[in-house]
C-alpha cells in the first residue's frame, strides 16, 4: 500500500509535467492524450525526485496508485533515514502549526503567496527556524532566498542532510572480521534506515527489516565496503520467504567478496 503522500507528491508532479489532471486509481494512459507521456514522467520523476524509473514501467504500472508503490522503495534516504517525501511531510507539519491561515500545501507552491500572504511576516522565519531545530543545522539567508516553492525546500533540506556520510570505524584488535562487518552493518541499518536495533539480528531478513530503503542499501554497502556482490532480488519482499537474503548471509558474501580487505 502507498503511502498518501508519496501518491500527493506524485501526483502534482505528473499533472506538472503532462499539463494535465490526472486521478489516483484510473490509468494514466486513458487520461493523457500525448505520445511520448511515459518518457516524460519518467524524467520528471527523475529531475524531482532522484528516482529511476522506465517507460515502460510507468506505462505497466498503469495507475498513479500502482506507481507510487513501485517509487516508495526506490526514494534515497538521508543518514537519519528520512526520504525526500518524509520531510515534505515533515515541512508541512511546520507549515500548517505556524500560519493561521487557509492555504493549498503541494510540491509546487509558493512561499510568497501559494503559503504565506504577507511579505512582511514573521511567519516565515518562524518556519525557517523549526526546519533548522528539526534537521540539526543552519540555513543562511542567501539560502532561504533561493527556496522559492516547497519542492525547492524539500530538495535542499534533503541534500543538506544527506552530506553526512557514513564512513567505516576502525576494526579493534581482537575484534574477528565478519564480526566486525556485522556490528558495520548493524550499525548502517540504525543510522540510515532507522531500523530498530532489536531489530538487526544473524537470522534477521533483508526483505523484512527494509521494507523501503532495498536500491540504496545495496548501493551503500557495496560503496562503503569496497566490494562487488551481486544481488538480483534478494530483498524483495514479494519472493518466499526462503529466498529472502538474510544479514548472516549478507555478511558471509562481503566477507567472501573478491579483492574484498574484509576477506576471512
Amino acid at each position: 500500500m502507498s503511502n498518501d503522500k508519496t501518491l500527493e507528491v506524485l501526483q502534482s508532479i505528473a499533472e506538472a509535467s503532462l499539463a494535465s489532471a490526472v486521478t489516483d486509481n484510473t490509468p494514466l494512459a486513458g487520461q493523457v492524450n500525448e505520445i511520448g507521456w511515459e518518457r516524460k514522467l519518467s524524467l520528471a520523476l527523475h529531475e524531482e525526485l532522484g528516482v529511476e524509473v522506465s517507460a515502460r514501467e510507468i506505462e505497466s504500472a498503469g495507475s498513479l496508485v500502482k506507481l507510487s508503490e513501485l517509487i516508495e522503495p526506490r526514494l534515497d534516504k538521508d543518514p537519519g533515514g528520512r526520504s525526500l517525501i518524509d520531510i515534505y511531510t515533515g515541512v508541512e507539519k511546520f507549515v500548517r502549526e505556524e500560519l493561521s491561515h487557509d492555504f493549498n500545501y503541494h510540491w509546487y507552491a509558493a512561499w510568497k503567496g501559494d503559503l504565506i500572504k504577507n511579505s512582511d511576516s514573521l511567519d516565515d522565519l518562524e518556519i525557517v527556524l523549526r526546519m533548522e531545530h528539526a534537521l540539526g543545522f543552519s540555513i543562511s539567508d542567501r539560502d532561504v532566498e533561493e527556496m522559492q516553492t516547497v519542492r525547492h525546500t524539500i530538495r535542499y533540506l534533503w541534500q543538506r542532510n544527506s552530506k553526512q556520510k557514513f564512513t567505516l570505524r576502525p576494526r579493534q584488535k581482537g575484534v574477528c572480521q565478519r564480526a566486525f562487518i556485522f556490528y558495520e552493518l548493524r550499525r548502517l541499518l540504525i543510522i540510515r534506515a532507522g531500523v530498530p536495533r532489536a531489530a538487526v539480528r544473524l537470522d534477521a531478513r533483508l526483505g523484512d527489516v527494509l521494507p523501503t530503503w532495498h536500491f540504496q542499501f545495496w548501493k551503500e554497502i557495496q560503496s562503503i565496503f569496497g566490494v562487488a556482490i551481486p544481488h538480483g532480488n534478494l530483498l524483495s519482499r514479494s519472493l518466499g520467504l526462503e529466498k529472502r537474503t538474510t544479514i548472516k548471509e549478507l555478511v558471509a558474501l562481503i566477507a567472501s567478496a573478491k579483492n574484498s580487505d574484509f576477506a576471512c
